[in-house]
């Protein structure tokens, strides 16, 4: 084998083993762009199977419970402190190019966990909206608004 061929299969396996979880910030990664499962937001007492939940229909004034699931900073490299419940979590309702507050709460540790009451404005127009926290890291869940 040539010295030029090794070379290039030293340089080769070197990106191969810098390419793995340690490219994700050292600092604690969160969501999608970590190699751990990202948060969600549900109104189930489990977070879902899949990544898809159905949309729920609900009213002007109606009350929704919300539950948040793995609300932490991701490290998934060795060596790095432990991972920390997420604070300040702002949901926000989000219809067209509107986003309305309608609560801030902290997630538990451990596993970043959070419960959650929040009431719709009762002048919310009918059509589709989402809920969110204001870091944006899960897949918003989907409301209809239905008439009154």
């Amino acid at each position: 084998m040539n010295l030029g061929r090794v070379s290039q299969l030293m340089v080769a396996a070197l990106a191969i083993a810098l390419s793995g979880c340690s490219a994700a910030r050292s600092s604690g990664t969160t969501g999608a762009s970590a190699s751990c499962a990202g948060p969600v937001l549900t109104t189930k007492t489990h977070p879902p199977a899949g990544t898809t939940q159905a949309v729920l229909h609900v009213s002007p004034g109606a009350h929704i419970r919300l539950r948040g699931f793995r609300y932490e900073t991701c490290h998934d490299t060795n060596h790095q402190a432990p991972a920390h419940a997420m604070q300040r979590l702002t949901i926000l309702l989000v219809q067209g190019k509107s986003q309305t507050m309608l609560g801030t709460i902290g997630a538990r540790e451990p596993g970043g966990t959070f419960d959650i009451t929040v009431w719709l404005p009762t002048n919310m127009r009918p059509g589709p909206a989402t809920l969110q926290t204001s870091k944006k890291l899960e897949a918003p869940l989907r409301l209809d608004v239905r008439r009154r």
